[in-house]
């Protein structure tokens, strides 16, 4: 580059006698610095001009290099200063990023990272795993058997035949002739069995698939046309009524004591033992996804949710774990809305009364 020195002189009186200047030396004090010319501005609005019109001109005979500075400009843009010259203590700055509320600086683009933490490397091929890939459902029946296990139909059938033993006596025996001396019970208040509650829960699945939720039981098995010939042929209404009244999933006399600690106690065995099954029998992928769901329900319930912003409004809240390719449900949780509340025995009681008594003295 050209180099020229300037200077603004401000006294007037210099200026009337600028004629007999010595434009060569008198303002240089380097010897090797002689032969450089000498600019005078009148004033600093002169002075800055000049320097814009000379700052872009260089020399044919010099050559062009090109220095690296480590100077930042874009954090002085930004506001943020430091003294520390480690390049470590400095935040990475650039146009592709914005800072929220907090202070907290957010990347609009993925940062490029090297090499992958041993805990975020997945080492398991996703897929079924354990009982199910030895054993592959063939058929909707082997994949539904797979989660509602022998184990949930055991306990199910077990507590279910409690109930019917204790209703059984609310039916009177009859006669089926007048002259006869045998009595009767009705048939359709004997005790069930494993493959009877897998048929009652198919006719259950199949009122989902009808939509006939709301819909008269009588109508499904009535005979004019209107009724569905798959509920008639499997069992009888009357059956179906007495289980539907019947079906139990916990023992009824040690519930009280149950759900003074766990709201959820009526039904929480078999639903812990469902949601056990489900990482048995499948692996994961990359992307699981956690989120809460509505199960529509108006009935009487004390954790019954109020959610205006979903389509039911009204049911249970169940936060879940799934995989985010396959939907398929790796953990869940009801939400009951409780707090355990431990019972303190007498003992404990008389031991809180003298503390009190101390802590007041």
């Amino acid at each position: 580059m050209r180099r020229h020195y300037l200077d603004i002189i401000e006294n007037d009186d210099f200026w009337q006698d600028l004629e007999n200047v010595d434009e060569t030396n008198e303002f240089t004090d380097d010897e090797n610095d002689a032969n450089v010319p000498l600019e005078i501005a009148e004033n600093e609005q002169d002075a800055l001009r000049k320097i814009l019109e000379d700052e872009d001109k260089s020399d044919d005979s010099e050559e062009d290099c090109e220095l690296f500075s480590e100077h930042d400009s874009l954090s002085e843009a930004s506001g943020v200063f430091g003294n520390d010259d480690s390049e470590e203590d400095q935040p990475l700055i650039n146009f592709t990023s914005c800072i929220g509320k907090d202070g907290t600086r957010w990347s609009k683009g993925a940062a490029t990272r090297g090499r992958a933490a041993a805990h975020n490397i997945i080492y398991t091929k996703p897929g079924l795993k354990g009982f199910a890939l030895s054993n592959p459902p063939k058929s909707p029946e082997s994949a539904w058997n797979l989660h509602i296990n022998d184990k949930i139909l055991k306990i199910v059938c077990k507590f279910t035949n409690i109930k019917i033993g204790l209703c059984q006596a609310k039916y009177k025996s009859f006669k089926r002739r007048r002259a006869a001396r045998r009595k009767f019970q009705p048939t359709f208040i004997a005790k069930t069995s494993e493959d009877e509650l897998k048929a009652f829960f198919g006719l259950l699945y199949f009122q989902g698939v009808f939509k006939s939720g709301h819909e008269d039981l009588r109508s499904m098995w009535c005979t004019d046309g209107i009724g569905r010939d798959i509920f008639r042929a499997t069992i009888s209404l009357a059956r179906f009524s007495f289980l539907l009244c019947c079906l139990r999933f916990d023992d009824l006399q040690t519930r009280k004591e149950r759900i003074k600690l766990d709201k959820l106690a009526p039904i929480s065995e078999v639903f812990n033992t469902f949601v056990d099954n489900a990482p048995e029998m499948y692996n994961p992928g990359d992307n699981v996804t956690l989120d809460e769901m509505l199960v529509p329900f108006r009935g009487r319930c004390g954790f019954r949710m109020y959610i205006p912003s979903k389509p039911a409004k009204y049911g249970l809240k169940v936060q879940i774990l799934a995989d985010s390719k396959t939907h398929y449900m790796l953990n869940a949780e009801i939400y009951t809305i409780q707090v355990p509340k431990l019972e303190i025995g007498p003992l404990k009681k008389n031991v809180f009364r003298i503390l009190r008594r101390l802590c007041f003295v």
